[in-house]
């Protein structure tokens, strides 16, 4: 995969996101850049996106701290994203589910649209004491617990014969 199409999936995930945290007033998203270090995980990363709740924040489960010449979370966000590039593939699928899930953050999504030539895969993974477990797809849809909404990734051709994607929302 061309990182144009890596960028243009967390471009439109953070879109998506953004909007629907703005809109409900439960949140702020992050897209990509934001440190993120949780202490109790060994764990300092810049996730592809994040959402804080403001529940999260007033009840002091992360805080943002300016270092030097950046700001970063630190603490438990609600939940992340990554999605899988060639060079990230075992870091995002097995490093960081670890690490995610000892951090104990509520929800990890992973999208990998290498899997398969023509494919996109996007998983929510919902922490469980033993492990993330996957949310059952319905006709296609992955329920969120985090955005209290239903989730559908969708992936087709632009003008010029690239890919592109759609996160739809209900």
């Amino acid at each position: 995969m061309e990182k144009r199409a890596h960028n243009r999936l967390k471009t439109g995930f953070s879109t998506c996101l953004d909007g629907l945290a703005n809109a409900t007033k439960s949140g702020e998203y992050y897209g990509d850049g934001m440190l993120m270090t949780n202490l109790n995980a060994a764990l300092s990363n810049q996730p592809d996106g994040m959402f804080i709740s403001y529940e999260t924040l007033r009840a002091g489960n992360l805080t943002f701290v300016k270092g030097f010449d950046a700001l970063g979370a630190v603490g438990c966000p609600d939940m992340v994203l990554e999605v899988v590039s060639p060079t990230s593939r075992q870091k995002d699928t097995v490093i960081l589910r670890d690490l995610y899930h000892r951090a104990e953050i509520a929800e990890y999504w992973l999208v990998d649209p290498m899997r398969w030539e023509d494919l996109v895969t996007f998983d929510i993974l919902r922490w469980q004491p033993d492990g993330y477990a996957s949310v059952a797809k319905q006709d296609g849809w992955i329920e969120s617990k985090i955005f209290q909404r239903s989730f559908r990734l969708s992936r087709g051709v632009d003008p010029l014969g690239n890919p592109s994607y759609q996160l739809e929302i209900r």
